[in-house]
């Protein structure tokens, strides 16, 4: 069964100062890096930009990465996961890892364990003792009619995105063989979060200038 890996760019990156998609790490961009992991795990990777602005592009678009726009602002991440799903419910993908653009230490075998336990779910979501992780997370096309009923109510959190069909809860612990430091949870808000991140890399990958 092919799955997709959508990427949401819609936010307005306030905290961060600038859009953190084009965020240098390492010796890529933050978007190229995620499009990179996605694509060695799932067969098509969707990226949702802004309903207006500059639409973020990872490097390599080819016929497996799709593009798309939230169709309204200021919807939240709703609007772009509702967006994500329908195209990949077009591109014949039930299953969708999704995450926002400012998780770059994401891992391979995190994004492949929470697709496996996702079959025979609506949702695989991660709960920590920190509390619940609505994003990075699993979502079926099946959830897209009640998530635009959502969004219709004026629903805009992510988090209400677990209580629309079957989820599947996975504590951290079950994720540690794959993920030890749940490094694929980390997402950067903000400069000093960032330069934390970049820490994580190689000792000769440096902050850019």
């Amino acid at each position: 069964m092919p799955t997709a890996g959508i990427i949401l760019c819609g936010g307005d990156s306030r905290r961060m100062g600038q859009p953190k998609w084009r965020l240098a790490f390492g010796d890529e961009t933050m978007i190229d890096r995620i499009a990179r992991v996605l694509s060695g795990v799932v067969d098509v990777v969707i990226v949702v930009g802004p309903a207006v602005g500059a639409m973020p592009r990872p490097a390599g678009v080819g016929p497996t990465i799709k593009l798309a726009r939230d169709r309204v602002g200021d919807r939240g991440p709703l609007e772009g996961v509702a967006v994500g799903l329908a195209v990949a419910e077009e591109a014949g993908c039930r299953l969708s890892f999704i995450t926002a653009c400012d998780t770059p230490l994401v891992r391979p075998a995190f994004i492949r364990r929470l697709l496996q336990q996702a079959v025979g779910h609506d949702a695989a979501v991660v709960r920590t003792a920190a509390g619940d992780h609505p994003l990075p997370a699993v979502y079926a096309a099946t959830l897209l009619d009640e998530l635009e009923a959502a969004l219709a109510r004026g629903e805009r959190r992510a988090g209400a995105l677990a209580a629309l069909g079957r989820t599947r809860w996975i504590s951290g612990e079950e994720l540690r063989d794959d993920d030890p430091e749940l490094a694929s949870l980390v997402n950067l808000n903000t400069p000093a979060e960032y330069a934390a991140a970049l820490r994580r890399l190689e000792p000769n990958a440096a902050a850019p200038h």
